[in-house]
């Protein structure tokens, strides 16, 4: 019997996987929960001699060493789009607000190089992006993601804003 410690006590008691459970069950409901992870990047070395470009020619802005500054990019898709024809309808953006060249990102690429990472969670509009970088944040889809929206097979498009 115990009577001066009752919490060390009982938490004695309890078998070694009980507890692990219960301090993993936060973890491991939110693990059931549905996510689509995108990760759209170009190639990001230095000598690479593609670079998303402009309607003149020119490397998209990359910004500088400072966040919000590059060339805008947006996540979404075309509400009448196919896999054969991926532009048809009206834009719909899943995303904000994300410039390339970030400095969210952590590593300052070249002009007309980025990389991102964006989550989206099913059952919610809440989109993560730059997940487990310095600077991420979140954004909000203009509904929720569900199985059927966007539509399974819709393709999904990146749009950059050059000017």
């Amino acid at each position: 019997m115990c009577t001066r410690a009752p919490i060390r006590c009982s938490l004695s008691r309890i078998p070694f996987w009980l507890l692990l459970l219960v301090l993993a069950l936060p973890q491991l409901l939110q693990a059931t929960i549905p996510q689509i992870v995108i990760h759209w990047s170009t190639l990001t070395e230095t000598a690479n001699a593609y670079r998303l470009q402009d309607r003149d020619g020119i490397p998209l802005n990359g910004g500088l060493a400072v966040n919000g500054d590059g060339s805008l990019a947006t996540l979404g898709y075309f509400d009448q789009a196919t896999p054969a024809e991926p532009f048809k309808g009206n834009w719909i953006p899943l995303t904000t607000g994300t410039t390339v060249g970030d400095s969210s990102s952590g590593y300052g690429y070249d002009d007309g190089m980025f990389s991102f990472t964006t989550v989206f969670t099913r059952g919610t509009n809440q989109v993560l992006v730059y997940p487990n970088e310095p600077a991420g944040y979140s954004v909000h889809a203009p509904f929720v993601i569900l199985d059927s929206v966007p539509a399974p097979g819709q393709p999904i498009c990146i749009r950059f804003y050059d000017r």
